[in-house]
């Protein structure tokens, strides 16, 4: 058995962002467009109004997140600076967030969109980099990437997650804008993003406004009993109850983090390492494969860049096997 400081150094291993931010030398010399491979950005960090310029904000990594925060932001033509050492991201607020998407989606000849929520640690440097990087690949295909980008200036697992409840309830914000659009919205969450997701699915059905189209849940740290039947919190079926088409939970055996996930949570085992195992055909879940469906992902692992990151076997959400799946289940 590794030892508990040994799992917790694989967990810190893998949360911890890998991606090089490139923002961070090209804004010594003023403030840089994010792209057109990043239109749209939405945020739910506290982000700050600039004097004089109505409907503009800046918004960084260090923005403490609050727990009871209830509004979330849609920007577009987003740049970014450095100020001592620091990305400041500047946004214009989006008025019609369902008309900004068709937009783009006609734009880019899409026929969806696909939100992203990042997981543990990861700050909006990082989170740009992985959508610009996905948005890239998708060119020419059936679909763009929004990121997601909630607080996570707390390197602390119970921190950060601390601060989950308050970025979906700023979410729910933004549902009705984004229901005004006729592309259909599908939302892939990432480790933690799963928890964000997990509380912004409302615990009434009869409270439901919104429907994603899929919902690709990737290395989950959530209980790995979310959509087993009997299970007493009612999760899997409200996040089942948001979505019009599937839920796919992508899962890996081999997945050290959330291993080390384990050990902080009492034991409790987590849904993106264990998946279906033992559950399948047996009556078990609360859906069958024509709502949910599990897809051991430890093939997508291995398209993971550089040795350290496959061992951890949790990082695999935007490798080119993962955005070819997204795609084909849209």
């Amino acid at each position: 058995m590794i030892p508990q400081l040994g799992l917790l150094l694989a967990t810190a291993a893998a949360f911890a962002p890998t991606r090089i931010n490139k923002y961070s030398l090209s804004t010594r010399l003023g403030a840089t467009p994010l792209g057109a491979n990043l239109p749209l950005v939405i945020t739910t960090i506290d982000a700050r109004p600039v004097e004089g310029e109505p409907g503009v904000y800046d918004f960084d990594k260090n923005i403490v997140g609050d727990a009871a925060d209830d509004d979330a932001h849609f920007f577009k033509d987003v740049t970014v600076r450095e100020e001592k050492g620091v990305n400041i991201y500047r946004g214009t607020e989006v008025q019609n967030a369902g008309a900004a998407i068709d937009e783009i989606a006609r734009q880019r000849g899409c026929k969806h969109c696909m939100m992203y929520v990042h997981g543990f640690t990861n700050t909006p440097g990082v989170v740009f980099d992985a959508v610009e990087a996905m948005n890239e690949y998708y060119k020419g295909k059936d679909v763009f990437v929004i990121p997601i980008c909630w607080p996570a200036e707390r390197v602390n697992y119970f921190g950060q997650k601390e601060d989950a409840p308050g970025a979906a309830n700023a979410l729910r914000s933004l549902v009705p804008g984004v229901m005004s659009a006729t592309t259909p919205i599908s939302v892939m969450c990432h480790s933690m993003g799963n928890f964000v997701l997990k509380k912004f699915a409302p615990d009434d059905p009869a409270k439901v406004r919104f429907k994603f189209h899929n919902i690709y849940m990737v290395a989950a740290d959530v209980r790995s009993t979310t959509f087993d039947k009997g299970d007493d919190t009612g999760d899997g079926a409200d996040i089942l109850s948001i979505c019009g088409k599937k839920v796919h939970v992508l899962w890996n055996w081999w997945d050290m983090a959330l291993l080390g996930r384990r050990a902080l949570n009492s034991g409790r085992r987590a849904l993106g390492k264990v998946g279906d195992e033992g559950k399948q055909g047996d009556g078990k879940l609360i859906a069958d494969a024509s709502e949910l469906v599990y897809r051991e992902s430890n093939d997508l692992n291995k398209q993971v860049e550089g040795f350290v990151n496959r061992r951890t076997g949790h990082g695999y959400q935007a490798v080119d096997g993962a955005l070819d799946y997204y795609l084909a289940e849209l």
